[in-house]
Formats: C-alpha cells, sequence, structure tokens
C-alpha cells in the first residue's frame, strides 16, 4: 500500500516507466525455442507434448476455476531450463493457478529436487482455495507453497533451502521497488552457473537496469500477452561460474 501510495502521489523515477523497458526488451527478444537452444544447446519439445495426459488434466482443473488467474506463460521454458540445468532447490514467487510450478515440478521429479512457490492470494478475489489448482497430487509430495507476501514468504524459503539456489523465476510483485528488492538477495544465493528468470519485464527498467549493474548479458524471451494481446517479454540471467 505504501509503494502504490507513493507511485499515485510522487513523480515518477526517471528511467522506471513502461516505454524504455519495452524498447530494450523488444530490441534483443527472441522467441522461447531460441532461447532454449541458446541456453542448452538442445532443441525443446513441448511439455504438453512430452506429458499429455498431465497437462491435458491441467488445462481441464483451469478450465473449472471459478476464479480467472494467470495463464500457461512459458512453462516450456522453465521445464528445459529447470532440467538442463539439473536443478535441485528451485523458488518462485507468483503461482496463479500454477502452471509454472507444474512445468518445474516435472523436471524436478527427474532431478530429486523440490519447488518452494510463495503466493499471496488476489486481495478480494476469493482465490485462496484455487492458487496452484493445475498441480496434481502426484506432484505435491516434492513442492512447498508459502502463502505470503514477497516480503515475508522469500526470506523464509530461503532460511528453509540448504545449499545454493540452483533456479529462481520471479513472477509476483511487478512494480520496480519490489523487482530491485527480491534481485539482489536471490542473486547472493544463486550459484555459480543458476538462472534467474524474471516475467514481465517490460513493465519497467528494473531487469535491465540489475542486469547492468551484475554485468551479465541477459536472454530476452519474447511471448504473448494475456489473451494474445501483444508481446510481453521474459529476461533470463545466468550468474557467472567464474
Amino acid at each position: 500500500m505504501r509503494r502504490r501510495i507513493g507511485l499515485n502521489l510522487l513523480p515518477r523515477p526517471l528511467g522506471k516507466d513502461r516505454g524504455p523497458a519495452e524498447r530494450w526488451a523488444a530490441a534483443r527478444a527472441v522467441s522461447s525455442d531460441e532461447a532454449i537452444r541458446l541456453l542448452t544447446g538442445n532443441d525443446a519439445p513441448a511439455v504438453e507434448a512430452l506429458f499429455p495426459e498431465i497437462w491435458d488434466g491441467a488445462l481441464d482443473r483451469a478450465k473449472q476455476c471459478p476464479v480467472r488467474m494467470g495463464g500457461a506463460g512459458l512453462a516450456n521454458l522453465l521445464y528445459h531450463l529447470a532440467l538442463h540445468s539439473r536443478a535441485t532447490r528451485v523458488i518462485e514467487t507468483g503461482v496463479a493457478y500454477g502452471f509454472s510450478s507444474l512445468a518445474l515440478l516435472l523436471a524436478l521429479r527427474e532431478t530429486k529436487g523440490r519447488l518452494t512457490s510463495v503466493d499471496m492470494p488476489y486481495p478480494g478475489r476469493g482465490n485462496d482455495p484455487y492458487v496452484g489448482c493445475v498441480v496434481p497430487d502426484e506432484l505435491r509430495p516434492i513442492w512447498t507453497l508459502l502463502r505470503y507476501p514477497d516480503s515475508i514468504g522469500l526470506p523464509r524459503a530461503m532460511k528453509a533451502m540448504t545449499g545454493p539456489l540452483d533456479l529462481f523465476h520471479y513472477d509476483s510483485d511487478k512494480q520496480y521497488e519490489g523487482r530491485a528488492w527480491a534481485y539482489p538477495m536471490v542473486w547472493n544465493r544463486l550459484r555459480a552457473g543458476g538462472l534467474l528468470v524474471s516475467d514481465d519485464i517490460d513493465d519497467n527498467t528494473a531487469f535491465r537496469d540489475f542486469a547492468e549493474h551484475v554485468n551479465v548479458e541477459p536472454v530476452v524471451v519474447r511471448g504473448a500477452g494475456p489473451g494474445g494481446a501483444g508481446d510481453r517479454f521474459v529476461g533470463i540471467l545466468r550468474k557467472p561460474t567464474g
């Protein structure tokens, strides 16, 4: 509430508006398949083709959900990144239906890993019982869902984790301040060669600014917005191994 009031009452901070972020992302964006080839060296069969029964069941549960939430996003990208990096310790923020959670869990089932997700239900929307509803019972033993805002849930998730983080997926607080708080905290716990993946980096320049701060060239992925309305962009940073 404090951030939202401040953003409405104070002048917009220089460089944090949507236009520069969109132009920066669009200038370097590649498709999801191209990004997977760049980061893994392999082509990527679609996750829904690899696990048709599980994915069809997830789509059915999403259709039956009485509350509209986020879509499947770039689930295929997350699956192949987690699988190729042999990730075992993964944290994500933002769950909604849980398609990203499902993709990560399918990879972690093979690597014998575990996912911790942080999600605060939409205020006043009544979606609390349905967060993560597409995740089947068979994958829930390797999944922990923390029902807190990032400021509480993310530190708890990292404190409970033994060892360095392999992969982090950010899809929660889209404001500049929220990202600027989370990225450095996670980056410090990320192992060398680990991946930071952030959705909707065209909302503001937080991801661009952080990539420049850590001096890492990002991979930017172009994806469709909700309902196919315009392009949205996902940013990926691999932590240097030196």
